[in-house]
């Protein structure tokens, strides 16, 4: 008998099999051969087929998106409002005697929901403070509580669980909240940056002219105007060239005594804490791209200019000079800004200069001077006026914000430079042998390449993903895999089957184990580890 006997030929009188009940060893006696066979009598779900062209319509964009707006729409709750929910629940695992330390039944979250819910609308231990605490957008824990709660319902509802199965608080609480300062200012990084910044900039006087008076920052006013702010002034001034790193040196901490000096080095690391915090909430937020508005502009603007001069257009550029634009411009940028930062540096000092005529300065040292504070150089060789402390107070952190920017820009540059390349070679790729190939999973190749081995192998080609972190991924599939090859809701009935039967220690073995939480959460988490960095490909694949 030959290897194709047993292969029915097209148009065969043989009912064909149904969707239904495709099994993939029924698929087994075509792989690797080619005979008359029609592929579309195969589910989509079996074969992964783009059936649809449609942008954002394919498997592949759906889990996506799917998993990004969960994460997305995640219920922000205060460490201390979380800590207390999972309490809650284990407690309740514990007095009911489950298996699963991590899971309660279903029913017990309608009844934890309800007893919550009967709390808030009866105001019990509903106090004065707390109607004040909620003017201040402070978190009311039995209100957010019962936000989590109603979540859980919600998600309970949409996969349609009954009352008796058993539902992971842990991996709910996990991928369905967010954890957030409980104080409503901590929870914009900006915004906590400007807190701390400012209570460094009112201690500062506080601490050398009330606490203990140093002369060397807090000095008193030399001239007969005796101004009482003088003092004052001085030691914010003193806080900014220290926190900016530019040191002019013409105030410093006394250094008569041990104490003093030992107290100055504390005032130096608090002013560096306080500085990478402000300049790490500024990257992190709306005004890192408030920043980047100056690089889409030279970007534009190039390719404007290469428009008119009749120029290839940027899908059409050489990678040379892909590269050179991308030089050209962050350069640009960060040249753009260090010349305005500067500029505003000469105009005011202009302004002081024209005011105290002890300050000699031409244009060339207003440009000197403000070369070497917006470096945070700081070289201390030339007199300036107290009332140019006002300014400085200020200019000194635009300098030192300037110039964490700047690195941060050369820094990435090269690894820009890098990816630019990677997908430069991806975007033309064409279809061939090679890619084929290369880009098939499993060790029988059958010629074809579906969505997700596309997508998985395009992460890796452009270095989104590693094979270290696939491995990682694939080791917690394997935990959770049965027999079948299969993560299956199949599974989750015979693990509440079995679990009735477990004692304490086959219990705690089962624990890590089980299909039904870990199928809709800590598989997911094995995915989110990618996801991480590719979610953004994702989209564009």
């Amino acid at each position: 008998m030959s290897d194709n006997d047993d292969i029915p030929e097209c148009g065969a009188s043989a009912a064909p099999a149904s969707s239904d009940h495709f099994d993939e060893e029924m698929l087994q006696p075509f792989k690797g051969k080619k005979v008359g066979f029609d592929i579309s009598a195969v589910p989509d779900s079996m074969t992964h087929r783009l059936s649809t062209k449609a942008k954002g319509e394919s498997e592949v964009e759906m889990l996506a998106q799917d998993m990004e707006n969960r994460r997305n729409g995640r219920v922000k709750v205060p460490y201390t409002i979380r800590t207390r929910l999972l309490h809650s629940f284990k407690k309740i695992s514990n007095e009911k005697g489950y298996s699963q330390k991590t899971a309660v039944q279903v029913s017990d979250v309608y009844d934890f929901r309800d007893i919550v819910k009967g709390k808030v609308e009866s105001g019990e231990n509903y106090k004065f403070t707390d109607r004040i605490a909620q003017c201040l957008y402070f978190a009311n824990t039995e209100k957010t509580a019962l936000e989590v709660l109603d979540r859980a319902i919600e998600t309970i509802e949409d996969l349609d669980m009954k009352k008796d199965d058993m539902w992971f608080f842990t991996d709910f609480i996990f991928y369905h909240t967010e954890t957030v300062a409980f104080i409503p200012i901590f929870r914009h990084p900006l915004l906590a940056a400007l807190f701390w910044a400012f209570f460094f900039y009112i201690g500062t006087p506080i601490l050398f002219c009330s606490i203990y008076q140093d002369e060397g920052i807090c000095p008193n006013d030399p001239t007969p105007q005796n101004r009482r702010y003088y003092g004052v002034v001085s030691s914010m001034y003193f806080a900014s060239t220290t926190m900016s790193t530019v040191g002019y040196g013409d105030l410093s901490v006394s250094k008569d005594a041990r104490w003093k000096v030992f107290l100055g080095i504390l005032y130096m690391i608090v002013a560096m804490l306080v500085a990478v915090m402000a300049l790490g909430a500024i990257s992190d937020t709306s005004i890192s791209k408030f920043k980047g508005v100056c690089e889409g502009f030279l970007h534009r603007l190039a390719l404007t200019m290469r428009d008119k001069m009749g120029m290839a257009s940027y899908r059409d550029m050489l990678l040379y000079q892909r590269i050179r634009l991308l030089k050209y411009v962050k350069l640009g940028d960060i040249l753009l800004q260090f010349l305005c930062l500067n500029c505003v540096g000469v105009f005011f000092s202009r302004i002081f200069v024209n005011r105290d005529p002890l300050m000699d300065w031409t244009w060339m040292d207003s440009f000197y001077w403000a070369i070497q504070t917006t470096t945070t150089i700081g070289y201390g060789d030339m007199y300036m006026s107290f009332e140019m402390r006002w300014f400085q107070i200020f200019y000194l952190v635009g300098g030192t914000m300037f110039v964490g920017y700047a690195l941060g820009k050369l820094g990435s540059l090269r690894d820009e430079l890098s990816q630019m390349k990677r997908e430069y070679a991806w975007e033309r790729r064409e279809t061939d042998r090679a890619m084929v190939e290369q880009m098939q999973g499993g060790a029988e190749h059958d010629g074809r390449v579906d969505q997700y081995e596309f997508v998985l192998a395009s992460l890796l080609m452009m270095n989104k993903i590693d094979a270290s972190e696939v491995t990682s991924i694939m080791d917690k599939y394997r935990d959770l895999v049965s027999d079948s090859g299969f993560i299956e809701l199949d599974d989750v009935v015979e693990t509440k089957l079995a679990q009735d039967t477990l004692d304490e220690e086959e219990a705690f073995e089962f624990e890590g184990l089980d299909a039904e939480g870990h199928y809709k959460g800590m598989f997911m988490r094995a995915m989110s580890m990618a996801k991480g960095k590719s979610d953004t490909a994702l989209y564009e694949l």
